[in-house]
């Protein structure tokens, strides 16, 4: 595995979830604060991260309070916002980004997560589909069922060579589709398929 998709924490570790995103309630907040509660009922092997500014549900104070009512406080850490390094920390000593969205667009941590070689646990909603593929780059699980996330997050604590394998693959989408290069070939086929219309609406005129 390259070094970008490492997590620099010691083999056997807690699997290690993580959600970038505002904590707005449509973020899918407290269905994966749920889905912790039943992989802490189940003895998995976990760690769960919410990094993000307060939101609709809670400021980053009430969340933690969330999290201590259900009696997750030695599982879950709502750690506030990050920004810059510790951004590129977070994502790097993660095993899953988690993104539990009820409705979303296509949000830039699910992107940066892969370009890490992080398998991704996403809704199946919006924009998402397009990148997070169900068993090649992660898994997808109908949005507002903390029962099924939780079902997909047990998956992958218990298969780490899973995890690789789609952290690889997402690593793999992100150069093909994403890479500034990719681009740039894009925008000239675009440039030259307007020049050819143009001049044949030209020739047609002439």
């Amino acid at each position: 595995m390259s070094e970008v998709g490492k997590t620099g924490r010691e083999a056997g570790a807690a699997c290690r979830f993580l959600l970038l995103a505002k904590l707005d309630a449509w973020k899918g907040v407290a269905d994966l604060i749920e889905a912790a509660v039943i992989l802490e009922r189940s003895g998995a092997p976990f760690e769960l991260v919410l990094a993000g500014p307060g939101g609709s549900a809670g400021s980053v104070k009430a969340v933690g309070a969330m999290i201590t009512a259900r009696g997750l406080s030695t599982r879950v850490r709502c750690v506030g916002p990050l920004c810059g390094a510790a951004r590129t920390e977070a994502l790097r000593h993660a095993d899953v980004l988690v993104q539990p969205s009820h409705h979303e667009g296509m949000p830039m941590s699910v992107l940066e997560a892969m370009s890490f070689g992080k398998a991704v646990v996403a809704s199946q909603v919006g924009a998402l589909p397009e990148v997070v593929e169900e068993g090649r780059t992660g898994l997808l699980v109908p949005p507002q069922d903390p029962a099924a996330l939780a079902r997909a997050m047990l998956r992958l604590v218990h298969a780490p060579e899973l995890r690789h394998r789609l952290g690889d693959a997402g690593r793999r989408v992100i150069g093909d589709r994403f890479s500034l290069d990719r681009w740039r070939e894009a925008l000239i086929d675009l440039y030259e398929d307007l020049l050819a219309e143009r001049l044949r609406r030209h020739s047609c005129q002439a």
